[in-house]
């Protein structure tokens, strides 16, 4: 895997990414997907993947 590449099982917490960073990440998220993620839970033991797909769910709900 090249090092650059993010692994859908690692945490957010391995990404290093403090309660600041989630909240920059969420609003990011937000702006960048036009969706409303306020009341999503993401804490730093969320991993690649549940954050992948929360915005999957939030941009096209079934």
């Amino acid at each position: 895997m090249p090092g650059n590449a993010l692994a859908p099982h690692a945490s957010l917490e391995e990404l290093r990414l403090d309660s600041l960073a989630l909240e920059e990440l969420r609003f990011l998220a937000e702006e960048r997907f036009d969706i409303d993620l306020t009341d999503a839970p993401m804490t730093p033991r969320n991993t690649v993947s549940d954050l992948v797909r929360l915005i999957h769910q939030r941009v096209s709900p079934e």
